[in-house]
């Protein structure tokens, strides 16, 4: 009996310690978490803007009135183990669909996106000026200053848009020519001519319509194009005057300033964009400094008579 209690306490004593070196030998697994648990800035006047992180986006609510940087460098925490790209304290773009890129200690990743949100105050219009009214019309003539008064409207370079809109769902960029917090001036050119039925600003983030129906068009009145240097011409002689809608020139009279009298000419030749007058024999010996169309009314405007600055002097002599 004694032998085999003596194998007995070996025994035992081999398998405690197996149970022993068993229980030290633990297997740690790998942690999955791949999560961004704080995201922070600092904004334009020194505070810290924390972010909210939801559905994999970050998103920023950046104060209004304050300018919205290039870069920014965010501190940011993630889970215990992981690691995120860029690292925490790194600049980056700070631009919408800027990402970050969470790796657990097990390799999982996650792709965390930037969001901004820009907090600017939204932008009103208390008066639509430019388009006239006569008859049946509304319209705008090329040239013409179209203005917004209001307040808020986004004045940063590339933020700030005028369009016009067309029924079909056309819309046309307006060149816009000034602008300030409170106003904004926007001229048509040639490319904005046509029929439209509404006018949309853009203040980013923001959008104002205002429903109008209207043309823009080019001026139909007659008009001349300035004189490049002084002329002198003799009583009979001929000259070639350029300008615009000319065909509708009933008439056509020299101004003297000193007169204050508008004298006619003779009308030899006349097309849209050129007219031949004809000094008479016995027009008065003097120096004239502007042009007086008398013309045809046009569905626009009621007016029939268009003085014009010849820019030079037009000296007539024997």
């Amino acid at each position: 009996m004694y032998p085999f209690k003596n194998f007995v306490k070996p025994w035992c004593l081999v398998s405690l310690i197996c149970i022993a070196f068993s229980s030290c030998k633990k297997e740690y697994i790998d942690y999955p978490y791949a999560e961004i648990i704080n995201f922070s800035i600092i904004d334009a006047n020194g505070a810290v803007l924390k972010a909210a992180v939801d559905n994999n986006e970050i998103i920023i609510y950046w104060p209004p009135e304050q300018a919205v940087p290039e870069t920014v460098t965010p501190t940011v925490t993630v889970s215990e183990r992981a690691n995120v790209q860029p690292a925490s304290n790194t600049p980056i773009a700070f631009t919408d669909g800027t990402s970050f890129t969470v790796t657990a200690e097990d390799g999982t990743a996650k792709v965390y996106k930037l969001k901004r949100i820009i907090n600017v105050p939204k932008p009103y219009v208390t008066d639509f000026s430019g388009i006239t009214s006569y008859n049946d019309k509304n319209f705008i003539l090329v040239g013409d200053q179209l203005s917004f008064a209001g307040d808020y409207f986004n004045t940063t370079e590339g933020q700030l848009k005028v369009f016009f809109l067309t029924a079909d769902g056309r819309e046309v960029e307006v060149p816009i020519s000034n602008s300030t917090s409170l106003n904004i001036w926007a001229i048509p050119d040639e490319m904005t001519v046509g029929t439209y039925t509404s006018v949309r600003l853009e203040s980013a983030p923001y959008t104002i319509t205002v429903e109008r129906d209207f043309e823009v068009i080019e001026d139909p009145r007659p008009s001349n194009i300035p004189l490049n240097e002084a002329i002198t011409l003799k009583r009979g002689e001929e000259y070639k005057l350029a300008g615009k809608n000319l065909d509708k020139v009933t008439q056509l009279l020299l101004n003297n300033q000193n007169s204050r009298t508008y004298i006619p000419v003779e009308i030899v030749n006349v097309s849209s964009d050129e007219i031949t007058l004809r000094i008479p024999v016995d027009f008065p010996l003097n120096t004239y400094h502007s042009v007086r169309f008398i013309y045809e009314s046009t569905p626009y405007f009621s007016d029939t008579i268009n003085t014009l600055s010849l820019n030079n002097t037009l000296t007539v002599t024997e």
